[in-house]
């Protein structure tokens, strides 16, 4: 009898959870549900004793495990007792613990608490324990159609209707789950808990716009956590949309006048949106604010030198770099970053300045070293280039740009067998095209000075071979030529297809007249150098006068040529290159 009423129950849980087998029908559970009702008696007193020592009885065995002796004693108990929804209930949680009871104990676990649920329908128990063990079985879907069942005879408590919503949320339906948290928020109003499941939740059904509304939300409710709108922020700025964040960090602002994080978000977002008037009034402050670690700050002065506002002053410029150095004075980032807005601002000493005092706090950083030992090679400070370099070398010696510099200083002292040293170590450690490239192109310029001129060719030709219209390359190969008398031809077309790229450079146009001449076309030599020299104005330089007087000389124009000698003087050239007389032909 007892088997029977198992395969019953068996048939009465497919019907209610919707799984195999497929011969289970209504009606054979229905009249399974009114056998067991038909059969239920009021029990006698004794049986009522009876069937209460076998379940207690039952529980012992699952205390002391002894699963067998529990099931017997359950079993006995339902034999007494067919409707007591207790005793299938302990069953179902019988089978769950010793799976090993019964081949499909799952199922017939299932069987014992679908049972419960129909005879008891006001036990949240009941339902609880059957949405646990479809949730241990992966079966999602059926937990929520148990809560749904639930709701409609007990009224859903928050902790329920939360586990409802993970349910959904397991499912992927979304929707659902928001529906269910909207629920929630009608009982407790807005709470940040739920109002960020929301936002997940828009977020992952791609809706931003209601996601941002939840987040508005919630700044509503509590206007003075910043935390919420630097959310907001956030969120906005990961979906390309940070400039909408802007009047809520005013308001926050207006609010929580101490809240730094957002007055750095607002600097840097009104910077963004070229609003750079409204920025620089929150810029300094925000850089000032020493609740904030340094790492936060370089970005919005980054913006600040990117964007560089035409009505930002000089002023303007020294607060923000004060500010940062102030609320930072032993890092030597934040003197690295100002030294960037002067160099930005074509501020070469006052780069300078903030360079060496980051450098003088910290010396690990390469950035640093690269910086300065550039800026003094742009002022053509041949002595600080020269101490500086083999300090840095010491500590970067893998920095190809460092024996760069180096070899500059050695050029300008005429040290060229050094300097070809150190290009040559330079281009062994170089890894970058265009770092290559310059290293090869001034270690021509280095071989030609030291007349090693095969070699000096060798290395223009591989620098053309990677980048044909090099400039540096195309203009002191053609001048190295042109100084030599070797290869004019070749020369000149080099120099012609440097003018392409350059029509309007003087030094370009000097080495285009100086290959002229040495193919003797004087005439024309000498009204590129006139281009040159108009171009030069009152800077033009003592070698192209010289040029120009060489030429004039040639043409028999002595009168304008001894005026151009004194002039040449005047920008230091005190005599004219000697001229040897150009060859009658110039074949390559």
């Amino acid at each position: 009898m007892l088997r029977t009423r198992g395969q019953l129950c068996y048939l009465f849980l497919f019907f209610m959870v919707g799984i195999e087998p497929a011969q289970a029908q209504p009606r054979t559970v229905r009249s399974y549900l009114k056998r067991l009702q038909a059969q239920a008696q009021p029990l006698t007193p004794a049986a009522q004793r009876k069937t209460t020592a076998l379940f207690v009885a039952g529980i012992c065995g699952l205390m002391v495990d002894k699963p067998e002796e529990a099931l017997q004693h359950l079993q006995q108990a339902l034999q007494l007792a067919p409707c007591n929804a207790a005793i299938h209930f302990k069953l179902a949680y019988l089978f769950q613990q010793y799976p090993q009871l019964a081949t499909k104990a799952t199922t017939t676990a299932l069987t014992y608490l679908y049972t419960a649920m129909a005879l008891a329908p006001c036990n949240p128990f009941y339902y609880l324990g059957a949405v646990m063990l479809h949730i241990n079985q992966g079966a999602s879907a059926q937990a929520t159609q148990v809560y749904q069942q639930m709701f409609q005879h007990i009224p859903p408590t928050d902790t329920l209707l939360v586990h409802l919503a993970g349910l959904y949320m397991a499912q992927k339906d979304y929707r659902q789950a928001i529906r269910v948290y909207d629920q929630l928020e009608q009982r407790q109003g807005v709470t940040p808990a739920l109002s960020q499941y929301k936002q997940r939740l828009y977020l992952a059904l791609n809706d931003l716009e209601e996601a941002v509304a939840e987040a508005v939300q919630l700044i509503q409710a509590y206007p003075q956590t910043k935390a919420y709108v630097m959310n907001l922020t956030r969120l906005l700025g990961s979906n390309d949309q940070a400039h909408r964040a802007i009047p809520y960090l005013q308001v926050d602002i207006a609010l929580n006048p101490g809240h730094d994080q957002a007055r750095l978000c607002l600097a840097q977002l009104l910077l963004a949106k070229g609003a750079q008037a409204q920025a620089i009034v929150h810029a300094p402050r925000a850089l000032a604010a020493t609740s904030l670690p340094l790492q936060h700050k370089p970005s919005l002065l980054q913006t600040y030198i990117e964007q560089l506002p035409p009505e930002a002053t000089p002023a303007d410029h020294q607060a923000m770099a004060q500010a940062l150095c102030q609320a930072h004075p032993q890092q030597a980032p934040a003197y690295g970053i100002c030294g960037d807005l002067y160099f930005a601002l074509q501020d070469p000493a006052q780069a300078l300045a903030y360079y060496l005092q980051a450098l003088a706090l910290d010396k690990t950083i390469y950035a640093l070293w690269q910086r300065i030992v550039a800026l003094y090679a742009t002022q053509q400070n041949t002595a600080k280039v020269q101490q500086l370099t083999p300090q840095a070398l010491q500590r970067f010696p893998h920095q190809a740009a460092l024996y760069y510099y180096q070899a500059l200083a050695y050029v300008a002292q005429k040290q060229y067998p050094s300097a070809a040293a150190a290009l040559e170590k330079g281009k062994a450690l170089a890894v970058a095209p265009a770092m290559i490239q310059l290293l090869i192109s001034h270690l021509g310029d280095v071989y030609c000075a030291l007349k090693q001129y095969a070699q000096a060719e060798a290395c223009y030709e591989e620098v053309l071979r990677q980048a044909p219209l090099h400039c540096h390359v195309l203009n002191n190969y053609s001048y190295c030529l042109a100084q030599r008398q070797a290869k004019l031809l070749h020369a000149k077309k080099m120099a012609k297809k440097l003018l392409k790229q350059c029509p309007t450079e003087a030094t370009y146009l000097d080495t285009y007249a100086w290959v002229l001449y040495q193919l003797g076309d004087y005439k024309q030599a000498k009204k590129y150098l006139k281009k040159a020299i108009a171009l030069g104005g009152t800077e033009v330089r003592g070698e192209i006068l010289a040029h120009y007087r060489a030429v004039l000389d040639q043409l028999g124009q002595r009168q304008e040529a001894l005026g151009q000698r004194a002039h040449a003087h005047t920008q230091g050239y005190e005599e004219a290159p000697t001229i040897q007389a150009p060859p009658s032909e110039h074949h390559e």
